[in-house]
């Protein structure tokens, strides 16, 4: 790829985290980017965001549980709702303001803490590069916690509006990992030469995934995904 349709579309590198996504999406996203417009996400997007926060300001930056949790709420209230469905983005975020995104954010801590139990530092947000043979551009991405030379990826499943006495259910924990995360956790560890766990949370609950109990996540199988990625 030449210098001069990478400075044309500002694409200088793939996503682990993008791959699937159509490609004209993704160069229209570079160049909003580029020209530093906002790419608004729904409302779900931004509890995962805000969750991640949450255990980024306990864990790693050692705030009490009542701080990170107001720390990671100004996240949320950050969101601006997307004009092509404002409704119902709206009725999704405020699904999680009655304690949903409270829970959703202990469970994830709870989860990367158990994922890197034993880590004498957690870390976050840890860039991470690498050229692959017969690519023309590098692969960029961002692990998001890493300790006692382990990575760990979190995917927090937002609660769902739901016609119950409740007005809403949790996101249903996976039964395996989401392929596509396989692939970006995959990307982590390989760059870091390390194991990678999976953790999924919802308002009820976590779920570990890594090589003890997922074939997806041994060495062979990161490879595999490496190799689709």
């Amino acid at each position: 790829m030449s210098e001069k349709f990478a400075t044309k579309f500002n694409y200088y590198h793939h996503s682990p985290a993008s791959t699937q996504k159509p490609t004209e999406i993704d160069i229209f996203q570079k160049l909003l980017k580029a020209r530093r417009e906002p790419i608004q996400y729904p409302s779900v997007v931004t509890v995962g965001i805000a969750g991640e926060e949450y255990v980024k300001a306990e864990l790693i930056e050692g705030l009490p549980s009542d701080a990170a949790y107001r720390h990671a709420l100004a996240r949320l209230d950050q969101h601006t709702l997307v004009p092509w469905d404002k409704d119902a983005d709206e009725e999704r975020l405020q699904v999680h303001r009655d304690g949903a995104f409270e829970l959703i954010c202990q469970n994830a801590s709870e989860g990367i803490y158990t994922a890197l139990k034993g880590a004498n530092q957690i870390t976050g947000q840890q860039k991470l590069e690498k050229n692959f043979a017969g690519l023309a551009l590098p692969f960029l991405g961002f692990a998001d916690f890493f300790g006692g030379n382990r990575v760990a990826e979190l995917k927090c499943k937002t609660s769902l509006s739901a016609d119950t006495k409740l007005g809403k259910r949790a996101g249903a924990l996976p039964s395996k990992p989401d392929p596509k995360h396989v692939a970006q956790v995959g990307y982590y560890a390989n760059v870091l030469q390390c194991p990678a766990s999976l953790v999924y949370a919802n308002e009820k609950d976590y779920r570990i995934f890594d090589e003890t109990n997922c074939q997806e996540l041994t060495p062979e199988g990161m490879n595999k995904a490496l190799d689709d990625l």
